[in-house]
C-alpha cells in the first residue's frame, strides 16, 4: 500500500536513496543500506507513492482507491466500498492527475 504526494516529494536526507528502473514506465526508489522499498515515481511525472510502512500514518486513514486489481493474487483482498482500478485505468488517472496539477503550477 502507497501514499500519494501530490506535486512530488521533498527528501530531507537521501544520501542511501537508489532507484531501480523497474519498467518503461516506473522506477522504484529503495535505500541503498538496507534494501527496503521506499518509492514509486511514474517515469517523466510528479506522480510519487511512498510505501506507508516507512512514514508514520494517521490513525484514521482510509483507503481512497486500490489499483492494480486486474494484477493482484487472489489471496489480495481489502475490504471498503473504494474505486478499484485496472493497470491500465490506473495510470492513465496518474498520468491525467500529473498532467493538471503540472496546468496549475504554470
Amino acid at each position: 500500500m502507497g501514499v500519494r504526494f501530490h506535486g512530488g516529494i521533498i527528501l530531507t536526507q537521501s544520501d542511501a536513496l537508489k532507484w531501480y528502473e523497474s519498467s518503461e514506465w516506473a522506477r522504484r526508489g529503495f535505500c541503498g543500506q538496507c534494501g527496503a522499498s521506499l518509492l514509486y515515481n511514474l517515469k517523466g511525472t510528479e506522480f510519487y507513492a511512498a510505501s506507508s510502512g516507512c512514514i508514520d500514518m494517521p490513525a484514521d486513514i482510509r483507503i481512497g482507491r486500490e489499483g492494480f486489481i486486474d494484477e493482484k493474487p487472489d489471496f489480495y483482498n481489502l475490504a471498503g466500498d473504494h474505486p478499484r482500478l485496472t493497470g491500465a485505468e490506473a495510470i492513465a488517472r496518474f498520468r491525467d492527475n500529473d498532467n493538471n496539477e503540472q496546468k496549475d503550477h504554470t
